[in-house]
């Protein structure tokens, strides 16, 4: 369930269907053991602008696109939001559910009472907070990596003359020595020259 549009979802599909893959294939086996997969994002707004309810892809040749690879793959994009007249019957009042319609349709009926049950099922809260924790906290480590990351690639791709001139703007805004270290990595000795070179 998407419910704000970020612009990266047709990425994300190709992540979600590589671990789809590596779960459904343990190393050594057949790759004809691979099961038909379907990626579904049901979103409220239209991932394409193109007023449609459902958007389907498949892997086709671009040169015939008659031709299917026939990898067993499909990604499906549903939208709440749609305007076109091409869904119908449960899809349909099911979207309009997501929409904040009421209605009266028995297949969304039972989905309506699902979701009361799902909210008012301590355990099932209990799981997705912790599930919603972990992927906090999996969003945080990777931040940290990837400060980690960037520091490594500034001090690799970083000029000296660029980091010298980003330190004595530090020092102009009056940062310690000490702050300045840590932030680029140089040692004290040699932001000490920078700010006598500085005058």
């Amino acid at each position: 369930m998407q419910t704000s549009d970020t612009k990266e979802l047709p990425k994300r599909t190709r992540y979600y269907q590589g671990m789809i893959d590596l779960n459904l294939i343990e190393k050594g086996k057949l790759y004809g053991e691979l099961n038909t997969s379907y990626i579904i994002f049901i979103c409220t707004f239209d991932p394409f602008g193109q007023g449609r309810h459902i958007y389907s892809f498949e892997n086709r040749c671009k040169e015939d696109l008659s031709l299917k690879l026939k990898d067993g793959t499909t990604k499906i994009f549903l939208n709440s939001a749609g305007t076109k007249g091409d869904v119908s019957g449960n899809l349909k009042e099911f979207l309009l559910y997501l929409a904040g319609k009421e209605s009266s349709n028995e297949f969304v009926q039972k989905v309506d009472s699902e979701v009361k049950r799902a909210k008012g099922n301590k355990e099932w809260r209990r799981e997705y907070m912790t599930l919603l924790m972990r992927d906090r906290e999996n969003i945080e480590e990777g931040r940290r990596q990837g400060r980690e990351e960037g520091k490594k690639e500034g001090r690799r791709q970083g000029r000296e003359e660029g980091k010298k001139e980003i330190i004595e703007k530090m020092l102009e805004k009056k940062f310690t020595l000490e702050m300045i270290a840590e932030v680029t990595g140089f040692s004290l000795e040699k932001i000490i020259e920078i700010e006598q070179e500085k005058g």
